[in-house]
């Protein structure tokens, strides 16, 4: 996750310490990949 997150910095967010909260989950696959989704956190989390 820590690559994924550090590859976002200023892409997607100023710096990967604003992330709030991570789901993540593993699956086996034939080919490798990740998905990344993000959202806006509103209100108390």
């Amino acid at each position: 996750m820590k690559g994924i997150k550090d590859a976002c910095n200023e892409i997607v967010w100023d710096d990967d310490s604003q992330v709030v909260r991570l789901v993540a989950s593993k699956h086996y696959a034939e080919r490798a990949c990740a998905v990344v989704a993000v959202g806006v956190a509103e209100g108390n989390l």
